[in-house]
């Protein structure tokens, strides 16, 4: 059992209302010193990484990009810290180092001065199934350094071989907005990052228990906890949260827990610092019963305070009732910045703690990164919002995947022969080259995909098509070169209007508008036969800048390391 915390002051936050109203309607009340005794794991004593926010020196993770948690049903996870992050997308490590002069190293050695935008180190576009490593960012005399691989309590610990990566998430992962690997140092001995006891007269840092303050009993009824936008959209399967529980029913038969996903509003408080809150637009409700616990028997069990705690995590999900009375599980997409709130921690019987992880000193200066908040109601209703001075997340997480489907702007037209057998691209007349060379021009629809088209393991369509007309008969799809760069290219195939008579020829030509849709998100192909017009200004390589700057289809600027379709020149290729 990994446990460490340190506890500091706390903030209360008061406003009117009853126990639902969130922390952008409350008010800055007043800190509220806490003590308790530590308790931490012992561990062999040693000195703790001296570069970190506290020299100047040091980078933060991306927005948006999650990391890989140990699973809430299995347990099992990793040695080494994974940043997960869409495939073949570039994401940037912002410098955060005071002072100018700064060098990166990636593995020990100079990093390329194309990953080097405007002082940040940008990852390059990763392919699936392959990892990518974290800079070191060092101090122009190269006599401080940071690596977030520093911060890896089972670097510290036990392998100096694990290590942070980042890694295309296109699968289901488990993850969180702060690192469970994440090392807390106290007195030169480094501390897993769990934090379990909390200022509740439970001992729980959040979830079931009171507060007293002033003659006051504060009840809490919630948590919430803010994650940042995701990078791509994010395809949430299950909602989770991991604590104890002093019984081995943490909610009673009967009783439902709640985990709703919030927008986020930033909020100035009365005493004029800022913060950023659960909103008033509801984006998705997901539930949990007795039924989606998972632990919390005696091979889970601990003592605390003399007490026998038994541990565990709660597994939520969107439960969906059709028409008929069926029940399904529907995962959600999000594409914002959310707060997860869960409530129904004040139900009679319900008997579960939260845990929280300790933020560390360097992501806790972090625009991405918020720690969890109390949600708590005195007697007469009216509600409260309270938080830990020192950085503390919620062990709240999402299991997940990122995804997307986008069209090459340049290629969202195509025409179709009047045979209907052939393709061209109508919309950038100059082509789409395999290469800067131009010895190949690929023709047809260019689709970059953060996941195969084909589920490895059903081999059903993660991509489709809505809807196609009749006189579309079939689409063929390309895929040599998603391994290597993300991207299919889709043909179409379609009934002839060769004749002289046929009313398509005659009048035209025809046209149609294709969805193709993902998990949740779709994008637009536009196809035309025949003398059918298309709507859709054509490219040509005069109208396009010749600076010799890079870009990809997003209209990213991009370094020569980037694996993928660019523009250069005017010129559309893919760059190897």
């Amino acid at each position: 059992m990994k446990k460490s915390l340190l506890f500091a002051a706390a903030i209360l936050i008061a406003a009117s209302g009853n126990a639902q109203v969130l922390r952008s309607q409350m008010e800055t009340v007043k800190q509220l010193p806490v003590n308790h005794n530590l308790k931490y794991d012992k561990a062999e004593k040693k000195a703790g990484p001296r570069q970190s926010a506290t020299t100047g020196v040091y980078y933060i993770a991306p927005e948006g990009g999650y990391w890989l948690c140990f699973d809430p049903i299995t347990d099992l996870g990793y040695g080494h810290s994974y940043i997960c992050v869409p495939a073949y997308t570039p994401v940037t490590l912002t410098n955060m180092s005071s002072g100018k002069g700064f060098i990166w190293t990636i593995k020990g050695k100079t990093a390329s001065a194309d990953n080097i935008v405007d002082g940040n180190y940008v990852v390059d576009g990763i392919p699936t199934g392959y990892i990518a490593y974290v800079p070191t960012v060092w101090n122009e005399n190269k006599t401080d350094s940071f690596c977030i691989t520093d911060n890896n309590v089972y670097h510290i610990r036990q392998n100096p071989a694990y290590e942070v990566r980042v890694t295309p998430c296109d699968t289901i992962f488990s993850m969180t907005p702060v690192d469970d690997h994440a090392a807390y140092w106290h007195n030169g001995t480094a501390y897993g990052p769990t934090a379990a006891w909390g200022i509740l007269d439970s001992d729980n840092m959040y979830g079931t228990g009171a507060i007293e303050e002033e003659g006051v009993t504060y009840t809490s009824f919630g948590v919430e906890q803010v994650f940042s936008k995701p990078i791509s959209p994010l395809y949430i399967t299950n909602i989770f949260c991991k604590g104890n529980s002093f019984s081995t029913s943490p909610i009673p038969s009967g009783t439902t827990l709640t985990a709703t996903i919030y927008n986020v509003e930033e909020v100035t408080y009365s005493d004029g610092s800022t913060g950023k809150t659960a909103g008033d637009q509801v984006l998705a409700t997901f539930t949990a019963t007795i039924d989606d616990i998972v632990g919390f028997t005696d091979d889970n069990k601990d003592t605390r305070n003399g007490k026998t705690i038994y541990e565990g995590n709660v597994i939520f999900s969107n439960r969906v009732t059709d028409s008929m009375g069926n029940v399904s599980e529907e995962p959600v997409v999000i594409d914002q910045e959310f707060a997860i709130v869960i409530t129904g921690f004040d139900q009679q019987g319900v008997d579960l703690g939260v845990y929280g992880y300790r933020i560390t000193a360097e992501e806790a200066t972090s625009p991405y990164v918020s720690g969890g908040a109390l949600l708590l109601s005195d007697p007469s209703g009216r509600s409260v919002s309270w938080g830990y001075s020192t950085p503390i997340a919620a062990q709240v997480g999402i299991m997940g995947m990122y995804d997307f489907v986008k069209v090459d702007p340049s290629a969202t037209a195509i025409r179709i022969s009047d045979d209907g057998t052939t393709n061209t691209n109508d919309t950038y007349p100059g082509g789409v080259y395999l290469d800067e060379e131009q010895t190949k021009i690929i023709q047809g629809a260019i689709v970059t995909t953060a996941c195969p088209w084909y589920d490895a393991t059903t081999g059903d369509e993660n991509y489709y098509f809505d809807e196609l007309p009749e006189w579309i008969t079939g689409y063929e799809i390309d895929d040599q070169y998603y391994e290597d760069y993300g991207i299919y290219v889709i043909t179409f195939q379609a009934e002839p209007i060769s004749s002289a008579n046929n009313a398509h020829k005659a009048a035209g030509g025809r046209k149609a508008t294709l969805t193709l849709m993902g998990r949740g998100m779709e994008a637009k192909i536009q196809v035309l036969q025949g003398d059918a017009v298309n709507a859709i200004e054509k490219v040509t390589e005069e109208s396009a800048s010749k600076n010799n700057a890079m870009y990809n289809i997003a209209g990213q600027r991009v370094n020569n390391n980037y694996k993928g379709i660019v523009i250069q020149n005017g010129k559309k290729f893919i760059n190897k």
